[in-house]
């Protein structure tokens, strides 16, 4: 891992290799793996990354687009940088080598970050998930509207099950009542740094349904494995 030091003393080196010059070198950037499209609920192959009809009924996100896998560690790298050294300047291109994913909407899409809760946001000084949802809104032109809320702190996912991750975000969300009219009808992507069970997705994506959203699409960097 490339130490946050190291872009103390070299502000401009690769994250991945840490060679001079720019944040994230090309070299590497066009070399991270590229996510499969698949199923968020089973993890079966479809076209566009779509739920599969043997999930809708248990899975509120209509469909998954990611750039990587997380299980590689350059891609582990990259994300970490932003979630917890607030490195960010790295996400725009590495959005735009991607830029394929998200232009095969048809439609205009509301992005919603998934928002942390007041104090973790407090604490960490930044949401990592609305730096990559203003980078998606500039790629795109599509608005940023912070729609949702946390009801209540939640325990960190990192080390819980698949059943316990769902227990613990399960009721975490709600539509801000201020800003329902941006949901209503609409398509929606709702944007998070990694994707694992799909828990956190699922809990807010249920959030959007209720309050009427014509469709729940979701971006992440990266996905990895279920636990």
């Amino acid at each position: 891992f490339i130490s946050p030091l190291v872009n103390l003393v070299y502000p401009h080196a690769c994250l991945v290799c840490g060679r001079e010059g720019v944040l994230v070198c090309p070299r590497c950037l066009f070399s991270l793996p590229q996510s499969q499209p698949a199923c968020l609920g089973c993890g079966v192959a479809s076209q566009f990354g779509q739920t599969c009809g043997g999930c809708r009924e248990r899975v509120m996100i209509d469909g998954l687009l990611t750039l990587s896998p997380f299980d590689d560690r350059r891609v582990q790298r990259l994300v970490k940088a932003l979630k917890y050294d607030n490195i960010r300047a790295h996400i725009a291109p590495w959005l735009e080598a991607r830029h394929d994913l998200l232009l095969q909407f048809h439609e205009e899409r509301v992005i919603v970050p998934v928002p942390l809760h007041k104090k973790r946001e407090q604490h960490r000084g930044y949401n990592q998930a609305e730096v990559i949802a203003r980078a998606v809104a500039v790629m795109t032109g599509w608005p940023v509207v912070p729609a949702l809320c946390r009801t209540r702190p939640t325990e960190d996912q990192t080390t819980l099950t698949k059943i316990e991750r769902a227990k613990n975000v399960a009721g975490a969300f709600a539509v801000q009542a201020d800003l329902a009219w941006t949901v209503n009808g609409q398509h929606m992507l709702l944007v998070d740094d990694v994707a694992t069970t799909g828990a956190t997705l699922n809990a807010a994506a249920g959030e959007f349904k209720k309050a009427g959203a014509a469709s729940v699409w979701a971006f992440t960097l990266a996905h990895a494995d279920q636990k």
